[in-house]
């Protein structure tokens, strides 16, 4: 059994990442991309080309070059946006880190990334410190100010050039880490061409223009939270950590639209605190990280009555996902929604490589390409990937 989307096929390959938010940056001048939750702090989209020029300057005066890894250890932040473009900007690669990892899980990543600069946050500065000297870390930047550490603002007070760097859409952009849920994590290579994809999938099914606001719930060291902050010309408001109380108070004052949300909806609906708000701007609710059944989404929906509640499917691989829900469409309860512009699905037999019927269960293979024609169709079986193509 096999699926193609029934969405308009996208251009892929174009641009990068950094040049896509660029571009939407200047057409939105003084509006405000990112806020920062806990204090209300607001970076335009101004500024925030700005910061992405003076990032990829900075780093250029401290010796980072083309292919070099930058880390980023930190919660959700505005900074942390300015800083991964800014980085690819300069011709890098980002990789993101759990602010929750232990000394040794944060070794690992760095060493196998390969980071040559490492970003992080006051609190985290001395185990950062401790982590880059141990794996051979150039230098430590911090958001802020804290001993032993470079704080940003030396990065972007600078006035050196910004590097003419012949980015390609085929290089390697993000470098998330992923599979932690059955072995270790490993590095995904994602490439420009693979973001810029994603970003323009996700506005043909959610649909975010310059009107939403939509809260970074999904980390951005995770590829949901960072794609869907890119999405569009939107508002993100940043979430450092999920807590109830604090979603339902940032929801009601900044009268937020969109919500994709990593595992709980199960909060979303049977919260008491809920009653205490008025969340009633919510438009979107997309679920992803975790199956939604069919009695939760609509536990969810009578909660939320002005709210399209769906969910999104996919892995890191497939850079944000597979299956997407639409905010004008909808999805039946318990669906994962529709395929994605540019994908296909097929269900196939294990041990055979050919197609299932309905109903039928064994794998789900995943592929997506630069442009299919109008009536494509899965053709015979393929020798069976490792894992599904990307790309």
């Amino acid at each position: 059994m096999s699926w193609a989307s029934s969405y308009e096929a996208l251009e892929v390959g174009d641009t990068t990442l950094h040049r896509l938010v660029a571009d939407k940056a200047g057409g939105m001048g003084e509006s405000p991309a990112l806020i920062d939750g806990p204090t209300g702090y607001a970076v335009s989209y101004g500024t925030l080309a700005s910061r992405i020029e003076r990032v990829a300057a900075g780093l250029a005066a401290r010796g980072f070059r083309a292919g070099d890894v930058l880390a980023l250890w930190a919660p959700n932040l505005p900074q942390w946006v300015g800083v991964a473009l800014g980085a690819m900007a300069a011709g890098g690669k980002v990789t993101g880190i759990n602010p929750a990892f232990t000394r040794r899980e944060l070794e690992t990543q760095l060493a196998d990334s390969g980071a040559s600069m490492f970003v992080t946050v006051p609190a985290l500065v001395p185990a950062a410190l401790a982590a880059a000297s141990a794996v051979g870390v150039r230098e430590v930047l911090v958001l802020g100010e804290a001993e032993g550490a470079t704080p940003i603002v030396e990065l972007i007070g600078g006035d050196g050039p910004v590097p003419e760097v012949a980015t390609e859409p085929d290089g390697v952009a993000l470098l998330p880490y992923s599979s932690g849920t059955t072995g270790l994590p490993k590095g995904v290579m994602l490439t420009h061409s693979n973001l810029v994809a994603s970003v323009r999938q996700v506005r043909s099914g959610l649909r975010m223009t310059g009107r939403d606001t939509t809260l970074a719930v999904a980390p951005f060291f995770h590829i949901m939270g960072f794609v869907v902050s890119l999405a569009s010309g939107s508002t993100v408001v940043t979430m450092p950590r999920f807590d109830p109380e604090h979603l339902f108070d940032l929801i009601q004052r900044h009268r937020a639209t969109v919500l994709a949300v990593p595992p709980v909806m199960a909060a979303l609906a049977r919260s008491p605190m809920v009653g205490e708000y008025d969340l009633s701007s919510l438009e979107l609710l997309v679920s992803g990280g975790a199956p939604l059944g069919a009695g939760l989404q609509r536990a969810v929906a009578e909660r939320y009555l002005r709210a399209a509640v769906g969910q999104a499917w996919g892995m890191t691989e497939t850079t944000f996902g597979a299956t997407m829900p639409d905010r004008e469409l909808g999805t039946v309860p318990g669906s994962v929604g529709r395929v994605m512009p540019n994908t296909g699905l097929r269900v196939v037999d294990s041990d055979t490589g050919g197609d299932l019927g309905a109903g039928e269960r064994d794998d789900l293979w995943v592929r997506e390409r630069r442009s299919w024609p109008a009536t494509w169709a899965i053709p015979g079986p393929p020798p069976r990937p490792s894992t599904p193509t990307v790309g």
